[in-house]
């Protein structure tokens, strides 16, 4: 009873905790609270399988259920099967959440799981008391009281899965209100009706139920919560609680009343009073007590109500009934209602026995580097390549300067969301004064920035970070993790349908009597209908899983589709790069216009795709919102890679692909652009040492470390002039340079900048969003009418330029540097091989 009453208490908690605070990992109270329960239940009733089974005398061994040669009553074996099943959804669960994102979701494979082993270990509770109290005249008002809670806490279960459909005052002015409610809940208080020796048993079981949610109700109250996660609307100070529970002690009243004058018989006509007098008491008191709950008057400590969580736009929504109008109670609904109470009825007068049975490309990860106020930080954020997700997040002071904390807080692009939750403080790594490391959820898809706020002896700074969030990647099921939870599936499945068998087979039986023919061949019969309804369960969480999976996978992002095409025009060569995906031509898209990123709306590279022997960097002019044009330079002919990149108004950074077959160049090259540049060098550097077109020379500073995935890779440059000094270095496009780098199959490539992998011009909508910005394309307007932005703003004397970043995939690069230096563009090559992950 403690480990059922520590599981429910554990589901209301963590329930609460997902409405007040939002964010949680496995170890938060509520959870250990809910597994403590598992753990409890599990350790005790094998220690009662092994003591009846080893050291029981004769009495204890006969009342006890044979289950493998082991001997034990039979709430202890439901118990443990429940525990094992609990231990079974853990890691499931957290391999869910690793490949399908945070369920926002109550009901998923893994939960349902973790929900059936909570109601085994609640049954066997209940098993194991109402077992005792048949037993224990001595002591019947005891057990009797103990049942009845049990039974509470199983009315509990039922208020709990059926929250959104019975759980707000403001559901019970339409019709699936009394349907889910007449369903279900005859079937306990007639149950604890026939089963619990009290005198008001299903009064006892209904008051003990709305004891139990009063007492969370008052309890959660008392508690300070502060959000975690955004959006925030609803700003939340305290542990929202429940909701009030249903009014059942007038209907068990009805129920103990009718039992005590018409008997416990197991007939349909007593069903149908008790279904009847149940579901017209309660649809008499629940009708008018919801309309008392969304007075004032019920807006206090006491009831509870008026309280929503974080992310509840609140409103006057709040003060009406739900869903009334498009379903509203009629007399066929009653009437449906009644006969779904009736069924419910006869169902607890059964024996008790009844009632068991493509490639992504560019890099997942973002790299930032820059000012935070007077400190230089570097930002890593590791993607979790699932919506929602858990990021992780680490920040390196560069400069000497002595610091207190780091917060983190990750803000959605759309000003229309309210207010984000407090930062987290990033946690100092052990033995390294300078890194601070700190996780984050991104709760929605889309574009954020993740605020980097350093306090120290210097003041305080903030640097901002854009983020995309979006699923790249399923996770596959791992053999070991796989093979494990088929022996636990197997393991629990063959255990039920032996359970079922037992129990059928002896329950009802006197001590230490052997089952007659009749009995074994009724246990027979019932083990194989529960193991086809235990396979159809299979079948049908198959399908489901493969639905949530198929789901997933076609909400894995993709950039919209782009076509390139080459054309004959003014002696020269023209592409073309059209996006042609339904979901940018729609006139109800979802994607926000473009801004321009260094003053450009698009930055286009062309790579030769079979020997990465030329490269271009070009501007294209918008023709429109769907079609840019750019003049080829004079690459050599051959198929090349497209690689577009763009911004949205949001912030949202996108590389779009396509290809591209170059003819025979022909005429003068006029650039659309006086940042186009192109080279035709057809070798790249495997040395340190790379000769630009003007005589001067690039050389990457690096020691002789191999490069390594997912480690910061040392892109560090330096320019020399002629005579071997070092160059005075232009800003290029507001930058000391640009680095562009893929992998030799194309699966891989990134336009780098000083200040990382972040786009300028997402960094730029975050900076200079304002609240008024909620109408589509005022902010790109804004932007598009200002200077190019804030990067380089002058020269740079030591001719050196660093690119931070950390190679995301094993395998050969080639790294293409762009440096402006007496007014003309240069680029140095370099080949780099990237070793995997030691």
């Amino acid at each position: 009873m403690i480990a059922a009453t520590s599981a429910k208490v554990g589901v209301i908690w963590d329930i609460s905790w997902h409405r007040s605070i939002g964010r949680d990992t496995f170890w938060t109270p509520a959870h250990m609270a809910i597994y403590l329960g598992g753990a409890l239940a599990g350790t005790a009733c094998g220690w009662l399988a092994l003591r009846t089974t080893f050291s029981g005398v004769g009495a204890e061994r006969d009342a006890g259920v044979r289950f493998w040669g082991f001997r034990a009553p039979l709430g202890a074996w439901v118990c443990i099967w429940g525990a094992l099943a609990m231990i079974t959804s853990g890691p499931f669960d957290n391999w869910w959440h690793n490949a399908y994102g945070l369920d926002v979701k109550v009901l998923s494979p893994p939960h349902v799981i973790l929900a059936l082993g909570l109601w085994a270990i609640q049954l066997g509770a209940l098993f194991l008391v109402l077992s005792v109290q048949n037993r224990a005249p001595e002591a019947l008002r005891l057990y009797g009281v103990l049942a009845a809670y049990m039974i509470a806490i199983l009315l509990q279960n039922v208020a709990t899965i059926g929250i959104e459909q019975i759980g707000f005052a403001n559901l019970a002015h339409n019709r699936l209100y009394y349907l889910v409610a007449a369903g279900a809940v005859p079937l306990l208080l007639v149950a604890a009706g026939r089963g619990v020796r009290l005198r008001w048993p299903a009064t006892t079981a209904a008051a003990a139920y709305m004891a139990f949610s009063l007492l969370m109700i008052w309890v959660l109250q008392l508690f300070p919560a502060t959000p975690k996660l955004a959006p925030v609307f609803n700003p939340v100070t305290h542990m929202v609680p429940p909701p009030f529970p249903l009014l059942l002690v007038p209907a068990g009243v009805a129920i103990d009343l009718l039992m005590h004058r018409v008997g416990t018989g197991r007939d349909w006509r007593l069903a149908a009073l008790l279904g009847v007098a149940f579901f017209a008491v309660f649809f008499v008191t629940q009708w008018f007590f919801a309309e008392f709950l969304l007075t004032p008057h019920a807006r206090n400590f006491f009831f509870g109500v008026d309280q929503w969580d974080y992310s509840s736009r609140v409103g006057p929504w709040r003060y009406r009934f739900w869903r009334s109008d498009v379903n509203p109670v009629t007399p066929r609904s009653l009437l449906v209602a009644a006969l779904l109470a009736v069924v419910s009825a006869r169902l607890a007068a059964l024996p008790p026995i009844a009632l068991v049975a493509a490639v992504h490309v560019g890099s997942p990860d973002t790299f930032f580097e820059g000012a935070a106020g007077p400190y230089t930080v570097r930002v890593i954020v590791r993607s979790p390549g699932v919506v929602p997700g858990l990021a992780q997040i680490t920040v390196r002071v560069l400069a000497p300067k002595s610091v207190r904390r780091v917060l983190v807080l990750p803000v959605y692009w759309d000003p229309r969301t309210a207010a984000p939750p407090p930062p987290d403080i990033a946690a100092r790594v052990p033995g390294d004064s300078t890194l601070y490391d700190a996780a984050l959820w991104l709760m929605t898809g889309g574009s954020y920035s993740v605020q980097v706020t350093v306090e120290g002896d210097a003041g305080t700074g903030t640097a901002l970070v854009p983020v995309m969030a979006v699923a790249t990647r399923r996770l596959a099921l791992q053999r070991s993790l796989g093979a494990g939870l088929l022996a636990f599936g197997v393991f629990l499945c063959v255990g039920a349908v032996a359970l079922i068998g037992a129990a059928v087979r002896e329950s009802g039986l006197e001590p230490g009597a052997d089952p007659d023919r009749r009995r074994t061949g009724r246990a027979r019969v019932a083990m194989g209908v529960s193991a086809a309804v235990i396979a159809a369960a299979l079948l049908g969480g198959r399908a489901w899983w493969n639905a949530v999976d198929a789901a997933y996978r076609s909400g894995l992002y993709q950039p919209p589709h782009a076509t390139a095409t080459v054309r004959a025009e003014g002696g020269g060569h023209v592409l073309r790069l059209a996006i042609d995906d339904t979901s940018w031509t729609n006139p109800r898209r979802q994607w926000t216009p473009l801004v321009p990123d260094h003053g450009h709306l698009m930055h286009l590279f062309l790579v030769r795709d079979s020997t990465l022997g030329a490269f271009a960097h070009l501007h294209p002019l918008p023709l429109d919102s769907t079609t840019f044009d750019a003049a080829v330079p004079p690459l050599a002919a051959g198929r090349y890679r497209v690689y577009a990149d763009i911004v949205h108004e949001s912030g949202f950074a996108q590389t779009l692909v396509a290809t591209v077959d170059l003819g025979t160049p022909t005429g003068t090259w006029r650039p659309s652009d006086p940042d186009d540049a192109w080279t035709g060098n057809g070798k790249g550097e495997r040395g340190n040492v790379a000769d630009l077109a003007d005589g001067s020379t690039m050389i990457w500073d690096r020691s002789a470390a191999p490069i390594v995935v997912d480690q910061e890779a040392p892109l560090h440059f330096v320019v020399t002039d002629p005579r071997g000094r070092p160059a005075t270095l232009e800003p290029y496009m507001g930058m000391a340079g640009h680095a562009m780098l893929t992998r030799t199959d194309g699966a891989v490539f990134v336009h780098l900048h000083p200040a990382g992998s972040v786009s300028l011009a997402a960094l730029e909508t975050f900076q200079l969003r304002q609240p008024g910005d909620t109408i589509r394309g005022a902010l790109a307007k804004r932007l598009t009418t200002m200077p190019m932005g804030s990067g380089q703003r002058g020269a740079v004397r030591s001719g050196e330029v660093t690119f931070p970043y950390a190679f995301p995939q094993p395998g050969p690069y080639r790294i293409w540097v762009q440096v402006k230096r007496n007014g003309r563009i240069l680029t140095g090559v370099f080949d780099a091989n990237v070793g995997p992950a030691r």
